[in-house]
């Protein structure tokens, strides 16, 4: 800075005899150097020579040391053109007011610095906020490359992405946009240029003047920086899970040395597009996933309902003719078509056995196809529950009719009515009862209801003596074909579907079942149902 001269002249002193000029004394020493008149003293012409000071025809000359941390970083000159005496303590004022403006200069510089950096870290934050908040990478990407060339004052910046499955690095962003030489420089392979040798290598390539670097004509495929009248580049790799993705490349008009500063802001930018690339993959294969999984999901509902309305179709069908079986057998078994002899009856008994085991398992399988299909609904009315326990009591009856095991019932007097499906609750013991029938091959079978007045429910109890289940089937006995192990070995017919049946009605019921047993000693079933649906 200079005032009261010239800046010709003010050039001219600055490269006065350099190197053994007065300021260049001072600045070694750290000492002021006072002249009272250079006109007449020869220790100025000693130092100077004839020195453009006199020659424009100054007379006193004071050079003092602008000192930082004791270190001296640049003078500050003092020229009169009238003679004058300089005192001792004139030049201690002098002194002081230099050291002042070092420390104003210094003081300045760092608060140019701490704006710089805060606008950097913003520039930074606008980026990652920028990132985090959208999936659409070209926007993304174009929002970036925006404030990347903004806060650096960058010409042109160009982002590059590989694509991995033709290892072609291509523009997929520009500012400014659609620029006449963007035709040029639209693609490159892996190790083409200085594109692809920084995305290859994942390590930054800058020319602070390509003019002077020979660097530029070995490394460049395109020279296309050149062409365009560009004198700086810089070329930084963008990565993603440590692997490099792309480059950013940044180009400028003159000359530019980028500070270690700003090469770290722009390395951190460039982390931040990685970001923005990985999470738009991501964002893209579980989007394709969930296409997948939808179209996967759309093609299991289509082979369900197939498979519903053919064993739908199947059971009805297979009723049909099964219910003429039985019918005919029981008639013939009552002598409705003549006489039958003993043989014959145990025969048709079997086929009337067996039939209605067949008609079950057939009732049972459509019973589970509506649910699945979710085309089961209730049939609500109000009943009392003696009323549907003494139609279990007569199924119970003949499925007892040999006496196999003995059935006692303890059914509280007094219970409040029911409003639910009475015939589902009627199948529900049926199926329980039935059960516990078939896997008690002596003993007893208790049957319980009574009210849980408190909660306005009923509880209903099915217990045996028979086997009873291991603790590795107790959670599965619910679910559909579920059979136990002993199950398999023929003694106890059934394919398991008469408790996944129970469990369906009672959900459907808003009821609740639980199953306490233990192996050789027997097995309880109680479930619970509110007084109203």
């Amino acid at each position: 800075m200079h005032e009261g001269i010239s800046p010709e002249f003010a050039s001219q002193m600055a490269t006065d005899r350099v190197g053994v000029g007065i300021n260049d004394n001072v600045v070694v020493s750290g000492k002021p150097a006072i002249f009272q008149d250079i006109q007449t003293d020869p220790l100025y012409v000693k130092h100077t020579g004839k020195g453009s000071a006199r020659e424009a025809g100054f007379r006193s000359y004071v050079s003092l040391p602008l000192k930082s941390k004791e270190k001296t970083v640049g003078v500050m000159n003092l020229l009169s053109r009238q003679a004058r005496t300089i005192l001792p303590k004139d030049v201690v004022l002098l002194v002081s007011i230099a050291n002042q403006i070092c420390v104003a200069t210094e003081n300045a510089s760092l608060f140019e610095e701490t704006v710089k950096r805060a606008k950097e870290i913003s520039a930074l934050f606008d980026v990652t906020a920028t990132v985090n908040q959208s999936l659409d990478l070209d926007s993304v990407l174009q929002e970036v490359i925006g404030k990347i060339t903004e806060i650096f004052r960058f010409d042109t910046t160009r982002i590059y992405l590989l694509d991995p499955q033709t290892e072609e690095i291509r523009v997929r962003a520009s500012y400014p946009a659609n620029r006449e030489d963007l035709s040029r420089v639209r693609v490159f392979r892996l190790g083409e240029g200085i594109v692809g040798r920084v995305t290859e290598s994942g390590e930054p390539v800058i020319f602070e003047d390509l003019r002077s670097d020979p660097r530029y004509q070995e490394l460049s495929s395109t020279k296309n920086t050149q062409k365009t009248g560009h004198s700086f580049i810089g070329a930084f790799p963008i990565t993603a899970k440590l692997k490099p993705v792309g480059a950013i490349v940044c180009n400028g008009r003159t000359p530019r040395r980028l500070t270690p500063g700003e090469v770290q802001l722009i390395t951190s930018m460039a982390g931040q597009i990685g970001v923005a690339v990985e999470n738009a993959k991501l964002f893209t294969e579980t989007k394709q996933k969930s296409l997948e999984l939808e179209q996967t999901n759309r093609e299991l509902q289509e082979a369900n309902r197939a498979k519903a309305d053919f064993l739908a179709a199947m059971s009805h069908e297979l009723r049909t003719p099964l219910n003429v079986i039985i019918g005919n057998a029981d008639l013939t078994n009552d002598g409705y078509f003549g006489d039958v002899t003993e043989k014959q009856k145990d025969a048709l008994e079997k086929i009337l056995r067996y039939s209605k085991v067949l008609l079950k398992l057939i009732n049972d399988v459509l019973t589970l196809t509506k649910m699945e299909a979710k085309k089961m609904s209730l049939h609500l009315s109000t009943f009392d529950v003696s009323e549907v326990v003494t139609h279990v009591q007569n199924y119970a009856e003949q499925l007892n009719h040999n006496d196999q095991v003995e059935i006692r019932w303890h059914v509280e007097p007094d219970l409040p009515p029911l409003t639910t499906d009475a015939l589902k609750l009627e199948e529900i013991l049926q199926n329980l009862i039935g059960n516990a029938y078939k896997f008690t091959p002596r003993g007893s079978i208790e049957v319980g209801v009574r009210g849980l007045q408190e909660e306005e429910r009923l509880e209903f109890v099915v217990a045996d003596t028979g086997i009873g289940i291991g603790e590795s089937d107790l959670g599965k006995i619910f679910d559909e074909f579920h059979q136990l192990e002993d199950a398999h070995t023929g003694t106890y017919s059934g394919v398991g579907l008469g408790l996944s049946i129970v469990k369906k009605y009672l959900e459907l019921m808003r009821g609740q079942i639980r199953v306490e047993s233990q192996p050789g000693v027997g097995t309880a079933f109680t479930f619970t149902l509110p007084y109203s649906v």
